[in-house]
């Protein structure tokens, strides 16, 4: 029998937000904490990436991304770099530099539009889904794909344990598959069924 999600505590439904920024219209892509926690970085459909400074409630820095646009983004290791998937000109992932904006590498092997990615600062590996039915993995020291899993699905989705040796991928509508990091080319040891139903109470 399935476990039943109960409601959120009370106490989250008293939370007030702290600091709104509505100085730019456009609606949000993803957003992403660095790891200390003291950032926060977003990209938006009018493809500007915005970095904000947690603590203090500022608004630091905007980049546009004009050329290339922007949809998912991700902290890298260091609070200074950003992981940001294109939407316009290519389907590439840029590492960039929050110093001087500049990109760092460029990870490219993915014909369609990314759909998600995961970072592991631990491995710096890169993990990333795309319309292209792929699943790849990159080194973000390097500029090649490590390793590539056809999915034969849309839509697949990545997780990454906090020590890095386990990596979830729902690869379809059914299955959320767990590998071992060390040996992907195993393939999954665990395999966990979705259930037909939520169930709330």
């Amino acid at each position: 029998m399935s476990e039943i999600i109960k409601p959120l505590g009370s106490n989250l439904l008293k939370m007030k937000p702290k600091k709104f920024f509505a100085k730019y219209k456009s609606p949000i892509c993803s957003m992403d904490f660095s790891a200390d926690g003291k950032k926060l970085v977003t990209t938006a459909e009018n493809n500007y990436i915005s970095v904000y400074d947690v603590l203090e409630g500022d608004l630091n820095k905007i980049i546009n991304s004009k050329v290339y646009g922007a949809g998912h983004v991700l902290f890298g290791a260091h609070p200074e770099t950003i992981v940001v998937s294109s939407t316009l000109k290519n389907h590439t992932v840029r590492y960039m530099s929050l110093y001087d904006n500049k990109c760092i590498r460029v990870f490219t092997g993915h014909n369609e539009r990314i759909t998600n990615m995961t970072l592991s600062p631990i491995r710096d590996v890169l993990i990333t889904c795309s319309d292209d039915k792929t699943v790849r993995m990159w080194d973000i020291r390097q500029n090649e794909c490590t390793h590539k899993m056809e999915c034969g699905t849309f839509g697949a989705l990545t997780s990454v344990t906090p020590d890095s040796l386990v990596i979830a991928i729902a690869l379809d509508s059914k299955n959320i598959k767990l590998f071992d990091f060390r040996s992907m080319e195993a393939g999954p040891f665990q395999t966990f069924p979705f259930e037909d139903k939520l169930y709330y109470g």
